[in-house]
């Protein structure tokens, strides 16, 4: 739990536990638990261009994000992350707006886990969605659930679980691989859409969720063991393996259910049926719920503990830092949360997802801006891995390709996504200019591991 306070962070104590093999699982399971949810992309698309992408857009936008996590989580190796280097490069203002984008990203996050099991679900049982009423109990019961799971204190040995998570995750994608690997035929691959038929908002949106999250290990990067040779290779680990994955997970489906513009969230339950039948239809269900619904349930509990840590220095109300008398969790904030996430759950898959991206992707050009400043003003700090780029001129050019990609998605976005930004931008503007400037010195850590 958060109980220590350094400079005005509120961190966990250094356990330094997370392993190699933790801190791998622990990144596949938070950037993808498998190519769930990737559906959406072939629909909006269309097989080469998804495909195409998948070669890419990890290299310009992947590889950055866990570039410079590697440098800064390695050269300020404590619990926080980008909470703490955008204070530290940036100043108090924006790290309240980081703040208040990072809080609700992770929130519109969990509202993204119970939509995507109920979407699986649906095709699972009556290969069809279900309908709207339906779908929306449905995601309300799991939010419900994981609410008594949290408030009774159920959420801890989170790098134990992400392994169990990635492992369940992947197993029906790699089953899917090899058994229909024999199926994969290039025409399928390099069929494309017309430009003037590819959603490019939701393909944008979708792919970039898909391909990003590397960032958020720093937030914990005080708990991992010898963090100067862990960060950087289970960075390099999980995003190749995560690119790996994904694309021949693509191939394959692609090959088997042709039908491109047809395929939505949850199609690949239909593909497994294809391949494996019964069985591997199955394991897809069983994968994607225990993927999603355990995500949920981690991400509850640490959304939560951030807005009770975001109470306890001010950011906002104190009521949301009250713990329950008997279980000594956060009861209020993790109502509080779980309202937000069951009012979310009735936008679709994409809607949410695009949300989410939205406030993602703002924050990211703080990172990116946090790691540029802190180039130019701490030129002699420690940086056991740094990226290869030594003048500022090259620095400036390595961060401008994801800024632009940030940009480029948040000026897409559905008017009221960007309605919903500026508001939560005003929210954190008006707690800002309501505390005390010499309580300014905010950053909280974001993840907290029991």
């Amino acid at each position: 739990m958060a109980d220590e306070e350094n400079g005005g962070a509120v961190s966990t104590l250094p356990q330094r536990n997370l392993t190699l093999l933790r801190v791998v699982a622990m990144l596949m399971a938070g950037t993808s638990a498998g190519p769930y949810g990737f559906e959406e992309c072939i629909g909006s698309g269309g097989a080469a261009l998804t495909l195409l992408g998948l070669l890419v857009v990890p290299f310009i936008w992947s590889a950055p994000i866990a570039l410079v996590t590697g440098e800064l989580s390695t050269a300020i190796a404590e619990n926080g992350g980008h909470i703490i280097w955008i204070d530290r490069a940036l100043g108090s203002f924006w790290s309240f707006q980081n703040s208040f984008w990072t809080f609700f990203c992770n929130t519109f996050e969990c509202a993204v886990y119970p939509a995507m099991f109920v979407d699986y679900l649906g095709l699972a049982l009556y290969q069809k969605e279900f309908a709207p009423h339906e779908r929306f109990m449905l995601c309300l019961t799991a939010v419900l659930m994981f609410l008594v799971v949290n408030i009774r204190g159920g959420a801890g040995g989170v790098g134990d679980i992400s392994v169990a998570i990635s492992v369940i995750g992947l197993m029906p994608f790699l089953a899917m691989i090899v058994f229909g690997a024999p199926s994969i035929h290039t025409d399928h691959l390099t069929r494309a859409l017309p430009l003037d038929k590819v959603d490019w908002r939701n393909f944008v949106t979708i792919l970039l969720w898909n391909t990003s999250g590397y960032d958020f290990i720093g937030a914990i990067s005080g708990e991992v063991k010898d963090p100067t040779r862990t960060i950087p290779r289970a960075l390099a680990v999980s995003c190749l393996g995560t690119i790996v994955v994904d694309t021949l997970a693509v191939a394959v489906g692609v090959s088997v259910a042709t039908d491109h513009e047809e395929w939505a969230d949850g199609h690949f339950v239909l593909v497994g049926l294809k391949v494996g039948g019964k069985a591997l239809q199955s394991a897809f269900l069983v994968g994607a719920a225990i993927s999603t619904l355990g995500l949920l349930c981690s991400m509850l509990c640490t959304t939560s503990w951030f807005l009770c840590a975001m109470a306890k220095v001010g950011t906002v109300p104190s009521i949301f830092a009250k713990l329950h008398p008997k279980y000594e969790t956060p009861w209020i904030a993790l109502t509080a949360n779980a309202t937000i996430i069951s009012l979310s759950v009735m936008l679709d898959f994409s809607e949410i997802a695009e949300l989410e991206m939205f406030l993602y992707c703002a924050s990211t050009v703080l990172k990116f801006g946090a790691f540029y400043v802190l180039r130019l003003k701490e030129k002699n700090m420690d940086r056991p891995f740094k990226v290869p780029l030594q003048s500022n001129v090259a620095v400036a050019i390595f961060v401008t390709i994801p800024i632009s990609l940030c940009l480029g998605l948040m000026v897409l976005a559905r008017k009221r996504t960007q309605l919903i930004g500026v508001a939560v931008s005003a929210l954190a503007v008006i707690a800002y200019l309501s505390v005390p400037a010499r309580n300014r010195k905010l950053p909280v850590a974001v993840e907290l591991i029991d």
